[in-house]
């Protein structure tokens, strides 16, 4: 036999459709993570951390939108300063 054996996918191109339901997913998955941190042990303590992969078109529609980004030990941070900035976001 001779011959490459080679599989190919399609490419997948998000359309606008899929980033409303991607970012809505996210959001209801931020909201799942940052309720689970406050009923936690650690519910007296007023800084939470979530550390969660996202495609940045998702973040930048939704809660990139309302937070300011600053760079810390080389990476892009966003910090909720109020909660009340997530309030639309979430749904709230």
């Amino acid at each position: 036999m001779s011959g490459d054996l080679c599989s190919y996918e399609k490419l997948f191109i998000p359309s606008g459709n899929s980033l409303v339901d991607r970012t809505q997913t996210f959001h209801g998955q931020i909201f799942r993570e940052i309720e689970k941190k406050l009923w936690s042990g650690r519910r007296d303590d007023p800084e939470i951390s979530i550390d969660l992969n996202v495609d940045k078109d998702v973040f930048m529609e939704g809660i990139g939108s309302v937070l300011l980004g600053i760079i810390q030990r080389g990476k892009m941070v966003y910090q909720v300063k109020s909660n009340r900035m997530l309030d639309p976001i979430l749904g709230m």
